[in-house]
């Protein structure tokens, strides 16, 4: 029956379903971090720098970017914050940052990190 698997699921030859889930032995729903289109015999992965973090997915365009986001999301002369956001693992933290120094330019703190 490969060939005749539904998207969202990996079909071997001896399926007798459109969606199995039987710990793959005859298939089962894509796994986390591949995606499966109608009639797939095996799990696809994500491009190179792309991720899934859930199940079931069918399409290439379903991935996700993997990255980190980094914002100063605060500024003062004596004090600055960076937020940093793992898209992957939904983690974010905030972060003070030291040995910045910054200076008023037109009414506003313009930074420079020392790193």
């Amino acid at each position: 029956m490969s060939g005749e698997c539904f998207g969202g699921y990996y079909c071997t030859s001896s399926v007798t379903m459109p969606n199995p889930s039987n710990d793959g032995t005859t298939g089962e729903i894509c796994p986390r971090e591949e995606f499966c289109p109608n009639g797939t015999a095996a799990p696809q992965l994500c491009q190179a720098g792309y991720y899934l973090n859930s199940t079931g997915n069918d399409d290439v365009s379903d991935c996700e970017l993997r990255a980190f986001v980094v914002l100063v999301v605060g500024m003062m002369p004596q004090l600055a914050f960076v937020l940093l956001y793992n898209s992957i693992l939904g983690v974010k933290m905030m972060i003070p940052l030291l040995g910045i120094t910054a200076r008023k330019v037109n009414g506003s703190y313009e930074e420079t990190l020392i790193l």
